[in-house]
This record gives structure tokens, sequence and C-alpha cells, in this order.
């Protein structure tokens, strides 16, 4: 990913990232429609992210619930102890990442889920139902 301006340049650091080890977690990612980035957590990635959803906004309303948004991080190592390959017949190396969050971190005042997961398809976004 190339270089981008941030509106707001310590996103990352504003990021609450939460490593996911318990594999019965994932059932509340699926059910709860969790949109996710197949991406490492890397800062760069986080900045561009917050922007990106900072930067969101109608009537005045962010898209962003809150200022620290809670960023779950599921490495190919859990993903693939539940689910074993995805619906690509792949399995997730272990260094893989899906950057997920749950749809109450969004205003769905702004746009839900399903609508940021369409706007980001192209950088890598879906709903978690999409990668099980």
């Amino acid at each position: 990913m190339k270089r981008t301006f941030c509106k707001v340049p310590d996103g990352a650091k504003r990021c609450e990232l939460i490593y996911v080890n318990d594999i019965a977690f994932l059932d509340l990612l699926d059910s709860q429609t969790a949109l996710c980035y197949f991406s490492k957590p890397s800062d760069e990635m986080l900045d561009f992210l917050y922007n990106r959803f900072y930067s969101e906004t109608l009537n005045q309303k962010r898209l962003l619930m809150n200022e620290n948004p809670k960023i779950y991080v599921v490495n190919g190592r859990v993903f693939n102890e539940k689910y074993g390959i995805s619906k690509y017949d792949l399995p997730m190396s272990d260094e893989e990442c899906l950057l997920c969050i749950l749809p109450d971190e969004l205003n769905p005042e702004v746009m839900s889920s399903k609508e940021v997961a369409l706007r980001d398809y192209e950088i890598r976004g879906g709903l978690f139902s999409e990668y099980v």
C-alpha cells in the first residue's frame, strides 16, 4: 500500500487491537456480520483504515461511533483451526490476518457494515461471512 495523506496522522495509535485466540469468538464475528480487511495490522494499514472511517460523514455525523475503535485481529492459525480452508479453497497462512470491526463500532445512520464492505471491496474489505 502506498503512503497516503492522513487527516489524523496517528490513526494507528487510536485503534484498540484485540488479538483473537478464542475460536468461539469467530462465531460472534460471523453472526454479527463483522467488517473485515485481509491485511496485517501494520501502522500504515491502521492509519489508512482509521482515516477512511474518520473522514466518512453524513449530516455532520462520523462513521466511527467513538475515537478509539476496537479492531479484532484474527490470524491464519486461529482461522484455519476453526474453518480449515476458506471458500476460496485455500488455507490462510499463519502470518496472514483478518482485521475485523464489529458493526457496533460504526454509526448505522452514516453507513452499514454491508455498505462499507461494498465500498471497500477493492482494498480487500468484505464481511466475515465472505471469508468462511
